[in-house]
Parts: C-alpha cells; structure tokens; sequence
C-alpha cells in the first residue's frame, strides 16, 4: 500500500533484532552460529540439513530485509554500514559452508543448495550452475521428491523457476507420491483438505501433528509470484509481470488476479504450442509504467528466447500501447506499457 509509516513505526526494532542477531555472530562466527529447530521437519526419515547454515541463511536473509527498510526510509548510514556487513557475512557463508569435494554446500542437500542459491551474493558466478546441477540432479535422482524442511521449501521453487527449471519445478508441484504435498490427499490413509503439518502425518503420534497448518503453504507465493509473475515494483502504479511458463504437457494455461491499492491486476497465459504463447495482462488505471517480461521457454533440454512478438494483432513496435521493447542482459526481451487490457502472441525460437 506504499504505506512508508509502517516501516518507520518499526525500523529500529527490525535494526535491534538484526543487531542481536550480530552478537550472537561475533560469539561463534557463522560456522556455529546459534540453531534451534534448523529446517524444521523435512520428509521422514531424511536428516535435518546443517543446523548453523539454516540459521545463517536466516541472518542474511533478515539483514536483507533491513537494507530494503533503510533504503525506503533513506536511512543512508544503515544501508552504507549494513550493506557492508551483508557482504562481508556472504563471503563468510561461502566459506564456511561450501565443499568443494562436492561441489555444493554442506553435505550438498537440496536444502543447503536451495538456500545458498536463494541469497544475493553467496554463491560466486563461477559455482553457480554447478550447484544448481547438483540441485536439479538430486531432485531427479529422487524421482522429482523434495527432501526440504520449511525453510527451505520456500527457496526451493523460486531457485529452479529463476535457474531455467519451472519444468522441475512443477513436476516436484505435481508429484503424488510420498514425500509430495499430492500425497496428503493421494494417500490410502487420509484424504486431506488442509495443509499437513508434517509430511507422514498418517505415520505420527498426537503431538506436533496438526492437519491444518499453513507451514508448508510457501507454494501459494510461488504460483503468483513466479508461474503468474505478478509483482509489485517500487513506487505508486507500477507492476511486473514475469511468468515463468513450463512445458504444455505440466501446464498448459493459467489464470491469476490480484487486488491493490489501485485496482486488480490480472494475468493470463497459454501455451498454445511448443514455442507459441499467449499473454493476457490487465493493469489499472493510473498505474503509469508497467513492465512485462517474457523469460525464456524451455523445449527438449533447451531454452528458447523470445522471436516475435505482436500485441492485439500488431508487431509490438507498431503498437501504440507499448512504449518500448528491450533486451535484458539475461535474454529475456522487456516490455513498457501503461494501464489497460493487452493481448501479446510470442514465438519463441
């Protein structure tokens, strides 16, 4: 809601927390840094992943969060000051926790590896496709099952969605059988209607059992955030849309809404072929400067970039309604409209 009053009400207790956080960091470094629960309750009967890197991905991430406050609010002495202990403790993260006779961190969990790749500067440009290898390659390995507790379930879908892998990414969404989130309601046990607090919850006693419990429900901000690409940029009137589209044969079509402070945004897409897609996006009124991004799309182990591209039957560059159309240095090709209903046909080659 662009409500800057929040983050004033409660920058300084954000800043103590992180602040609290250093001090029990200066008493071990991250190599021991303070643990209780770690990545709370993967699949039975797998290992919890290593409790101080759960926990220093838990510090960086919040010290994140404390350099986005102290840049909304132009507190130019914290961002300076936290965003050089924000590089010096991704240094150390990679460090501590990396092992090269792997090639990936820790003992090379999906865990591990989904929380490094989830944090800015962790994982050095050089590494980054092989721990993102060995991520994929374990998740096959395993037939497309997580082995994730809830912390890192979170990371786990945006990581290979943004890495080039939604098609992994939906497959694991897909899945059925034990662990999956299709297993609680594809179970010969119990037919659930609510999240499971625990992945066997069939197979535990009464305690820490609960049958109705958003714990894992992080997939929910993955279907919007990524398979929908619905996000909010920074100022009044300005959004993304930048949907992560998989193979036709896991999702052909989607449809999703969301309601701001300026009205509803909507968004939908098909994959009418293998490399033809069809984009539908709505923005409000006096939303001036929005910007829709066409990613890459994967087809027999490869990824295709953006051909051609027309809007309501109109090259794009013919087309009034778009104000311009670029090429990140990604690949991915960048279009700049106003409000209103548009209608993009892309071919992808």
């Amino acid at each position: 809601y662009e409500d800057v009053s929040i983050v004033n009400n409660h920058y300084n207790n954000v800043k103590r927390w992180v602040n609290f956080l250093l001090s029990q960091y200066k008493l071990t470094g991250l190599a021991n840094l303070y643990a209780a629960w770690g990545d709370w309750v993967p699949p039975a009967p797998g290992a919890q992943t290593n409790y101080s890197l759960v926990s220093s991905s838990a510090l960086l991430r919040d010290l994140s969060s404390l350099l986005l406050f102290a840049n909304i609010t132009n507190n130019t002495a914290d961002l300076s000051t936290y965003s050089s202990l924000y590089s010096l403790l991704a240094t150390e993260f990679h460090q501590v926790f990396y092992n090269e006779s792997c090639g990936g961190y820790v003992e090379n969990s999906q865990a591990a590896n989904a929380l490094a790749l989830s944090l800015s500067g962790v994982v050095p440009d050089s590494l980054r496709s092989n721990v993102i290898d060995n991520l994929v390659n374990d998740i096959i390995a395993r037939d497309y099952h997580f082995t994730t507790g809830v912390v890192s379930i979170r990371a786990l879908f945006p990581v290979l969605a943004e890495a080039g892998h939604v098609d992994v990414a939906m497959k694991l969404a897909l899945q059925t059988t034990y662990p999956s989130f299709g297993y609680q309601f594809n179970n010969p046990y119990e037919n659930a209607t609510t999240l499971w607090e625990v992945w066997d919850a069939p197979f535990e006693g009464v305690m820490m059992n609960s049958r109705n419990h958003i714990m894992f429900g992080s997939i929910g901000e993955f279907f919007y955030s990524h398979l929908a690409g619905i996000k909010k940029l920074p100022g009044l009137g300005s959004f993304l849309i930048q949907p992560y589209i998989p193979s036709q044969t896991l999702l052909s079509s989607l449809q999703a809404s969301h309601d701001t402070l300026k009205g509803t945004v909507s968004v939908s897409w098909s994959r009418d072929t293998a490399n033809l897609v069809s984009l539908n996006v709505s923005f409000p009124a006096n939303t001036h400067k929005n910007i829709v991004v066409f990613n890459k799309i994967r087809l027999d182990g490869s990824l295709l970039s953006l051909q051609e591209l027309s809007e309501s039957g109109k090259p794009v560059l013919n087309s009034e309604a778009v104000r311009s159309l670029s090429v990140r240095e990604d690949g991915t090709s960048e279009v700049v409209v106003g409000s209103g209903d548009y209608l993009f046909l892309a071919h992808f080659g």
